[in-house]
């Protein structure tokens, strides 16, 4: 990313980029409204029309319904720091949208309950629903991550009783940033999630504006240096990211055009696809080589051929030099006669041997200077060289970092999933880190949240839920029962379940097949970290990444990408792929980072002051940094992940009484492996939950007639 390009993204940023919302046009800002959503700007989405069916008789009634929904988010968006009320849409809808009271305050209840808006921190202009405790619904919710901490914040808001357990001393989950304090000066770390991919249509953003926070672009700019230190062309790095994004559009190709499969249907991973491809390339590019070798030698054989030729013309021109002498008696009439015939043919012979030797020259310039052009047009000796192939690691460490595991366990086809629904490229850093931003949203909630306290057991009847709690300093447990739980907690965590580890949360009775079969298919992954914080910045402080090359194959993951944050003086090595998972002690990891730092900068490289390891995949509570599609599974089974368990009847059948939800970047096909999926997923089930209790706010029988204290006129909610 050029700076121009950062500071356009900063003044999106920091001069709102919301204030689009602000123009007249109303077309242009409510499809912007829209989109900020995650909505259809011009058609009701499928739950919209599940939800609203009396609106689908007519062209009129989809159009009024669309501009009430975009009018209503419009409002939210350009103050998300206070409650938006049904009373308030209704007395800000333009005329003549106001006339149906009825329907905008059935589509602001929609957006409500399904987290389109009042989400986050927002100042609360109603007090939170009060129900007889015999009414009161409880909920229990594990993990404290960010599912489980946006779930939380939307049932109190919703009314619910809520109570909160992580196992961790803090929540967070894997949005977590460590602090350093030196020298009157404060610093940030992210060990965790540490930028907001993607603006546009993020929900996370809303939080950004309500805590106030100030981003920073992220730039793409990645100088690189190799194993010596050297810094690497940019040409050269260029063209083999090019490459590596044409190997990529090929696996794609190939995978979803083709559904290209193993013999027998195997599907293919990642890498199996990128080596094939390179192959390919590297074949065809023989290929060419041969082509040209062939067309060069056909030249060489035509040029010796001339050559021949020429030599022979020469020859015979010599030959026929030697001849010419003068007649032994030149007063000799008929001697002379002879002379001259002799002469004249010997002329003739001499003028066409002449004429077929320059013809043969010519021809032998023409082909040497074919040859010499020849020669500059003649193909690398491969594809990709020693060289070329370290840079071409370097970009796949970078995808193995970015989808969370070595190439060889994604899969071909669906590993990016989460990518097709990003809305822009542009992405957001925080300064203060981004569990910083997230910690915000524990503001208000004490009360409701328990750290240190460990799910141990899940019993579920018709009745009631039954949860075993136990806390790190204590040996004995306790019991705490509600009405459902939300299990909020890492996909690795779950993996313990479904492979019946002993440490593992124990559900009674178990969980369904179905649930355990996706658990164990999607892939929990790992991306580390290696954070260093220095006296001070002796790396290019105007780039906020620089890469590495490794030399082998296998350990392209390790500290492949540095990166820094602006006016920070803390450093972070990522390490990805198969270096992520391999098990180093932490002084040989600092002393390989120190290492390849120093063969960078020189003696400039200092000594850190603090290093903070990562290993989220051996974190008891987290068990890996985010989920993944290994080869043969779809977004389907992310689906499945997120599928509510029933409770078990008396004849041993599921009945339709769901008391255990999901939630968890791992349960969000769209946006799996992001804060986002977190995010999302969270609201998901909280709306779930209360349609569950609540039942439903929007259906055409549930606005009850009451008078509004501020007008004397009847009004619908």
């Amino acid at each position: 990313m050029s700076k121009s390009d950062i500071d356009k993204a900063m003044r999106l940023l920091e001069e709102g980029r919301f204030q689009v919302l602000r123009w007249e046009d109303d077309d242009i800002s409510l499809r912007f409204a829209a989109e900020q959503a995650r909505l259809p700007f011009d058609r009701l989405t499928n739950q919209e029309a599940g939800c609203f069916p009396d609106v689908l008789g007519s062209t009129a009634s989809c159009q009024l319904y669309l501009f009430i929904r975009n009018k209503i988010l419009q409002m939210w968006f350009l103050d998300p720091n206070v409650e938006l009320t049904a009373n308030d849409a209704q007395q800000q809808m333009i005329v003549p949208y106001n006339s149906d009271t009825r329907l905008i305050y059935r589509i602001h209840a929609y957006l409500q309950r399904y987290g389109y808006i009042n989400i986050g921190l927002f100042h609360r202009l109603r007090n939170t629903p009060s129900y007889s405790p015999k009414f009161r619904k409880k909920v229990i919710i594990i993990g404290g991550g960010i599912s489980g901490l946006i779930a939380a914040r939307q049932l109190v808001y919703f009314g619910f009783d809520i109570l909160l357990l992580e196992a961790k001393k803090s929540c967070g989950g894997r949005t977590l940033t460590y602090k350093i304090s030196q020298d009157n000066r404060v610093d940030y770390a992210d060990l965790g999630a540490s930028i907001m991919h993607s603006i546009k249509g993020n929900p996370v953003g809303i939080l950004m504006r309500q805590a106030d926070c100030k981003p920073y672009a992220i730039s793409r700019e990645c100088p690189l240096f190799d194993e010596f230190g050297k810094n690497v062309e940019s040409s050269n790095e260029r063209l083999v990211a090019d490459a590596f994004k044409k190997i990529i559009d090929l696996n794609n190709y190939m995978q979803h055009q083709k559904n290209l499969t193993k013999p027998g249907g195997e599907p293919f991973n990642l890498e199996e696809t990128c080596v094939s491809l390179l192959d390919i390339l590297e074949l065809k590019m023989q290929n060419r080589r041969k082509e040209f070798y062939d067309i060069y030698e056909d030249l060489l054989i035509k040029l010796e051929n001339v050559q021949a030729e020429v030599l022979s013309y020469t020859k015979l021109l010599d030959e026929l030099l030697a001849q010419v002498k003068m007649p032994d008696n030149p007063v000799d009439e008929q001697a002379r006669m002879v002379y001259e015939i002799e002469t004249r043919c010997r002329n003739r012979d001499l003028a066409d041997g002449l004429k077929k030797l320059e013809g043969a020259i010519e021809r032998q310039n023409n082909l040497e200077a074919t040859l010499r052009d020849l020669k500059r047009q003649e193909p690398s000796d491969c594809f990709m060289n020693n060289k070329d192939r370290k840079t071409m690691n370097f970009h796949m460490a970078v995808y193995e970092g970015k989808y969370g595991a070595s190439l060889d366990k994604l899969s071909a086809k669906h590993y990016n999933q989460s990518d097709l629904n990003y809305g822009d490229t542009h992405s957001v850093g925080f300064k203060e880190g981004f569990g910083s931003v997230m910690a915000k949203l524990l503001i208000g909630m004490k009360e409701h949240i328990r750290t240190d306290s460990e799910v141990t057991e899940v019993n579920y009847t018709e009745d009631k839920v039954t949860v075993r709690v136990k806390s790190s300093d204590k040996e004995e447990t306790y019991v705490e029962e509600a009405d459902c739980v939300l299990c909020c907690v890492p996909l690795g965590v779950l993996k313990k379940v479904a492979y019946d580890v002993p440490e593992a949360i124990k559900f009674i009775p178990p969980l369904p097949e179905d649930n355990i079969e996706a658990i164990t298919k999607v892939g929990s992954g790992a991306l580390n970290k290696i954070v260093m914080v220095f006296d001070r910045c002796f790396w290019n402080t105007e780039t906020q990444f620089f890469g590495h090359l490794n030399r082998q194959t296998h350990d392209r993951g390790e500290m492949y990408m540095f990166c820094s944050t602006p006016g920070s003086l803390v450093l972070t090595a990522l390490m990805s792929g198969h270096s992520a998972t391999v098990v180093v002690p932490n002084h040989v990891l600092l002393k390989q980072c120190l290492t390849v730092l120093q063969r960078i900068f020189g003696v400039n490289s200092p000594q850190p002051l603090e290093c903070v390891i990562t290993r989220w995949n051996e974190d008891p509570n987290i068990k890996g940094a985010f989920s993944y599609l290994p080869p043969g599974v779809d977004e389907s089974f992310l689906d499945r992940l997120g599928t509510s368990v029933h409770s078990v009847g008396p004849d041993g059948i599921r009945t339709k009484d769901a008391k255990i939800f999901f939630g968890g970047e791992h349960t969000c096909k769209e946006f799996h492996g992001t804060v986002q999926g977190a995010w999302i997923s969270g609201l998901r089930e909280a709306a779930k939950i209360a349609d569950k209790y609540l039942g439903c706010p929007f259906s055409c029988k549930s606005v009850n007639t009451v008078i509004d204290l501020d007008s004397d006129e009847e009004s619908e909610i």
